[in-house]
């Protein structure tokens, strides 16, 4: 994580006293951090305007490598669970970036080999006791035995097209569903919950002060601060897109370069 002062201070150093972009105001800093942190998150995930016909792929994708998934786990939700009713689940208010959705259910296989066995009663003889209490532990390793079909994402076009033709239909084997914010479409409506793991929107980074009454000056207040949901190692390049902003800002163009 980023502590938002070290990359105040980081900016301050690097603008330096002698250039127009030294003297950044609190509010002024608090504009521009928030933007040049999700200018780095886009850059991780993939922008789409580096995208070409002949080559849909951008120089840096998220998890292309493991080193930039690395870079955005802090924002990483795993497993997060949407019930699904008549078909449709609602987006969650802080998504942001998609990558895989699952359906799990128990495996049909496990629940036909045990289900001959019934629950201990009071009147068993300690011999059926004992195969029903093996039983309830196999029964308890049940979560092991899920099975996980993942639910691929289909265009708006390509998911009406699915849903309507009598040989690929969706199935419990084969799902698919289709983002319609703020709605998710899942098919066959027959499933009752689905399993999201998308990257979230960051938590808004604030540089927080008070005001010191004697030099009327702005000092950090880390109980009123929020940091950057960056790794450390990405200060530089946040620190970069302020500066480039500044730049723009100022009409410094050695600053901007």
């Amino acid at each position: 994580m980023i502590n938002i002062n070290d990359l105040k201070q980081r900016v301050h150093d690097i603008a330096n006293k002698d250039q127009t972009g030294a003297s950044i105001k609190p509010d002024l800093f608090n504009r521009l951090v928030n933007p040049a942190m999700l200018y780095v998150i886009r850059r991780f995930v993939g922008l789409p305007e580096e995208y070409r016909p002949d080559v849909p792929i951008t120089a840096i994708a998220y998890e292309k490598t493991q080193a930039i998934s690395n870079t955005l786990s802090e924002i990483k939700v795993t497993d997060y669970m949407l019930p699904v009713s008549f078909g449709e689940t609602i987006i969650p208010a802080n998504y942001y970036y998609p990558i895989v959705l699952q359906y799990k259910n128990i495996s049909k296989d496990s629940n036909t080999k045990y289900s001959k066995y019934k629950k201990i009663e009071p009147c068993d003889t300690p011999d059926t006791v004992q195969i029903n209490r093996t039983v309830e532990a196999n029964n308890a390793a049940l979560k092991e035995q899920m099975l996980i079909t993942p639910v691929p994402i289909k265009s708006t076009k390509e998911f009406v097209y699915q849903i309507s033709n009598s040989i690929r239909k969706p199935t419990l084997d084969y799902p698919i569903c289709s983002f319609n914010y703020p709605k998710i479409s899942v098919a066959p409506n027959t499933i009752k919950a689905i399993y999201f793991t998308y990257l979230r929107k960051p938590a808004k980074a604030i540089w927080g002060y008070t005001v010191n009454q004697q030099t009327l000056e702005p000092v950090y207040n880390p109980l009123t601060s929020t940091n950057l949901e960056l790794p450390y190692d990405m200060m530089d390049m946040v620190a970069a897109k302020i500066l480039d902003d500044l730049g723009y800002r100022y009409r410094e163009t050695e600053l901007y370069q």
